[in-house]
């Protein structure tokens, strides 16, 4: 069974979140499909980023991937992504054991 949900991203939870999240918006700018690999460095990372170190990160993650590194630093500097996908008239389900992978921008 397939569910589609639409919403937005969730508020920031720590000190990097919201830094992630543009990162993330820059990224799936550059590639949609990467997006999904983005999550899962971040995932996978977390323990190691800070707010510092996001950025360097992130780059040094997009390179192999073959992503034009200087535009998605432009990106992140600029904060150009900054505002999309806020929680503004979003919407979230909850349901026991259900987890879904949705497009993360309408």
């Amino acid at each position: 069974m397939k569910v589609m949900v639409p919403g937005r991203s969730p508020p920031a939870r720590h000190p990097w979140a919201k830094a992630a999240a543009i990162a993330g918006r820059c990224v799936y700018r550059q590639d949609a499909p990467a997006f999904w690999n983005y999550h899962d460095f971040v995932f996978d990372a977390q323990d190691s980023l800070t707010l510092d170190t996001l950025k360097t990160k992130v780059l040094e993650w997009a390179a192999p991937k073959g992503l034009d590194t200087i535009q998605l630093g432009a990106c992140i500097d600029t904060r150009a992504t900054e505002g999309a996908g806020s929680t503004t008239g979003g919407c979230e389900v909850r349901a026991p054991g259900l987890w879904r992978r949705r497009a993360p921008f309408p």
